[in-house]
């Protein structure tokens, strides 16, 4: 994609300024077709004006109102690319070194979800919590597909954590859950049954988090920064990179070893729509955001998220850490005109949770291009 300009939308208003700032550091060593342009919106009305080639940063539930507000006036979705809901849990146990399971709501409310061995399952939760792994190696057995899925909720932890698979809702929100208050707070919130529910054993001692920006197709992290550090080994309290947080240097080396073998982990989870990555009508494996922890007893990292690159924080990559985190963000655009990318059942398109298309679709439906929002027009 050839593009050079940016549209940041939504809130918070920083985010544009960092876009802004970072671009404006690098030029003069930015290569042909990149990003040179940033336009901010505020997210508060419908964004009209972005062309085909043009990037887009957004929070998943602005884009998911955005493309509710475009299909309804006869316009194409904003198509991105975005790992699977599902992804981590692909990733082999040496790189989470905890369990990750994740299921259909109306399975796990209905017990489905937890009984005994599920068939077909990654093998991410076979393997036993104190059996020493490199996370780096290719012949360890836990990367096999054989391996069984322990579906057990004690597998997981006494209280793991739980929290919608690809997205955020505010009526179930990230938290640790025993079974039966995971069960409760989905029948209480009238959790769709076909929403995706990630559950995941607890990584014990957190003292830093990282973000690292990955290109499967290269096989290698194209940017990195710390998040934030925990004064208190495994505490919930944090002081961000943006407060000033002050990260182990030497930590920096293996966030990149680990986001590289994650990288090549993920390139061959789903089928190219064409079975190629040759094919520049189809869609290649998308770059994607990892979010690591490095506990305090081992300092090796571990990945605790998937996410996409779109919505992911602009935080202190350096100049050339974020030319390669704004081009990431382009790359991840799918061209929807008739003669662009294929989009077919094994392509790496984001397809919101039903959860968070309950919740924000809705945004944009009382607003009227000429006399603003109506309220009474929110409705179907």
């Amino acid at each position: 994609m050839g593009t050079s300009t940016l549209h940041v939308i939504g809130p918070p208003g920083w985010v544009a300024e960092e876009f802004r700032r970072g671009i404006a550091e690098g030029r003069g060593r930015a290569p042909n077709g990149a990003v040179t342009n940033v336009v901010a919106h505020d997210g508060l009305s419908p964004v009209e004006d972005i062309g085909e080639e043009d990037a887009i940063w957004s929070s998943p539930g602005t884009l998911i109102a955005l493309d509710d507000w475009r299909r309804r006036h006869g316009l194409p979705p904003l198509q991105l690319t975005a790992p699977a809901a599902d992804a981590i849990t692909h990733l082999p146990y040496p790189l989470t070194r905890h369990r990750v399971l994740v299921a259909r709501a109306g399975d796990i409310v209905s017990g489905r979800a937890f009984d005994g061995t599920i068939p077909g399952s990654p093998p991410n939760a076979s393997c036993p919590a104190d059996r020493p792994a490199d996370p780096l190696s290719d012949d360890d057995d836990s990367l096999s597909d054989d391996s069984p899925f322990s579906g057990s909720f004690s597998a997981l932890d006494e209280r793991p954590w739980s929290r919608v698979a690809s997205g955020r809702v505010s009526a179930f929100r990230a938290a640790r859950r025993d079974v039966d208050e995971l069960r409760r707070d989905l029948v209480r919130a009238h959790a769709p049954a076909d929403s995706l529910i990630e559950v995941a054993g607890n990584v014990k001692g957190l003292a830093e988090e990282w973000c690292a920006v990955v290109d499967p197709a290269m096989g290698r992290a194209v940017a990195c920064s710390g998040v934030c550090v925990h004064p208190t080994p495994g505490g919930m309290d944090v002081v961000t990179v943006f407060d000033g947080a002050r990260f182990d240097s030497g930590h920096r080396e293996a966030v990149l070893d680990v986001a590289a073998a994650t990288a090549r982990t993920l390139a061959p989870t789903r089928a190219l729509a064409a079975g190629s990555t040759t094919d520049e009508h189809h869609i290649p494996p998308p770059p994607v955001s990892l979010l690591l922890g490095i506990p305090v007893d081992t300092a090796t990292p571990v990945v605790l998220e998937i996410d996409p690159v779109w919505c992911t924080t602009p935080y202190p990559f350096g100049c050339k850490g974020m030319e390669a985190f704004v081009d990431a963000i382009a790359r991840c655009r799918i061209d929807s005109s008739p003669a662009g990318d294929a989009v077919g059942d094994g392509s790496f398109v984001w397809v919101p949770d039903p959860w968070m298309t309950r919740e924000f679709s809705r945004r944009y439906r009382g607003f009227d291009p000429v006399r603003g929002f109506n309220p009474a027009g929110s409705g179907d």
